[in-house]
């Protein structure tokens, strides 16, 4: 670790910080075209975050080395780097500890979660235009290569670079505050628990973010928790885990899960948000969670779709496969609508109306990838809600 690095980088983020404060952009005095380039890409958008950790350690790597051509990110071709291990050292604790990763970058590692660029080290450098169209890959690749070509070829400013890309995530960030605040401090005058319920459910099928659900679920779970004895002592985990790919292929034990007072998970919960029903892969999936988790006795597939099941899965098949679950692993697999789960979950008795939504909300503040859009399509339906 350079510790040189690290105080330029601090100092150049806080001196970033401050003057956005102040309402100085110094994206304003950067090269029309770069500024147009980045203007282009929609930050926070999903599939299009990793690559912005390239972006930002490519900036700050430009103008501490400006020797290094930071088109040629992998330390095996010739004058190569590791951009990944830069930004998985330098980048990525730096973005975390100022918490400007949220709807900007990755918390984790650019190169980790984009398989594009990990493996085209065969091209020995990104030239513009010739990472080429892959259909598997959502951001905009010509776009990248340009961006990241700018950057190398203005090794005088690469610092203003790496301060206006700092700039958007401290944007990013104040913005989140502003409306977390706004949330935190309102109390729901929601008078009938139906309605409450039907808030929900409209705010499920019209973001389609699984995190949105995720964080439904989470609220929802941690009320049937203390309503259950068979749940007496334990906590639903997850919510503030990282979404991204990575994640997703790890040995997680699913989207959220129910943990007992020893600490070990005795019930996993997947979602599905509006666009997505369950299908084969899911019960294959589930059965090699519970494998690597034997403690799990039951397994939620969560849907907000009604049709819970993708129509490929015949209903003989799905009895079978759910059969073999339990005989076989001992997990009873549970399919549910988000609608059959609140229906249960108005039977806990919630102590006053109106505590389900802050409930959800407090959730959602504190699950991780949730973008700003859906934050504020919660809060503006919230306040429409309000006192129905």
């Amino acid at each position: 670790m350079n510790q040189e690095f690290v105080n330029e980088l601090e100092r150049a983020v806080t001196e970033a910080e401050e003057a956005l404060r102040s309402k100085v952009k110094f994206s304003e005095s950067l090269p029309s075209e770069l500024a147009c380039r980045l203007a282009k890409w929609p930050f926070g958008k999903k599939q299009w975050i990793s690559p912005v950790n390239v972006m930002l350690t490519a900036a700050w790597y430009k103008w501490l080395n400006p020797v290094q051509d930071v088109c040629r990110i992998w330390a095996s071709v010739p004058r190569g780097f590791s951009i990944r291990t830069v930004d998985e050292d330098y980048t990525v604790p730096l973005v975390c500890k100022h918490r400007i990763y949220d709807g900007f970058c990755s918390r984790n590692s650019g190169m980790q979660g984009s398989r594009k660029l990990e493996g085209a080290s065969g091209l020995g450098r990104i030239n513009r235009g010739n990472l080429g169209p892959d259909r598997c890959t959502r951001w905009d690749q010509d776009l990248f290569s340009n961006i990241l070509n700018d950057i190398n070829d203005h090794p005088k400013i690469a610092r203003t670079i790496f301060l206006s890309l700092l700039q958007i995530g401290f944007e990013k960030k104040f913005q989140r505050e502003s409306v977390a605040a706004t949330l935190r401090e309102f109390v729901p005058k929601i008078n009938n628990r139906n309605n409450e319920v039907a808030l929900i459910l409209r705010a499920s099928q019209e973001t389609r973010d699984p995190q949105f659900v995720v964080a439904v679920c989470e609220a929802v779970f941690g009320k049937i928790c203390t309503a259950l004895p068979k749940f007496d002592n334990c906590k639903v985990c997850g919510a503030d885990t990282a979404a991204t790919g990575a994640n997703t292929q790890s040995q997680d034990v699913g989207d959220l899960w129910i943990e007992s007072s020893s600490g070990n998970p005795i019930a996993a919960i997947e979602v599905k948000d509006i666009t997505r029903q369950f299908d084969y892969p899911d019960i294959a999936a589930a059965e090699e969670r519970v494998s690597a988790f034997p403690e799990i006795e039951d397994y939620y597939l969560i849907a907000v779709q009604e049709s819970v099941w993708s129509s490929s899965i015949s209903q003989q098949d799905l009895v079978e496969k759910l059969s073999d679950s339990m005989r076989i692993h001992g997990v009873l697999l549970t399919a549910l609508s988000l609608r059959q789960v609140l229906a249960f979950a108005k039977l806990c008795q919630l102590e006053v109306p109106g505590e389900f939504i802050q409930c959800v909300t407090k959730s959602l503040l504190k699950t991780s990838d949730i973008s700003m859009e859906t934050l504020g399509a919660w809060q503006k339906l919230v306040e429409e809600y309000d006192g129905v």
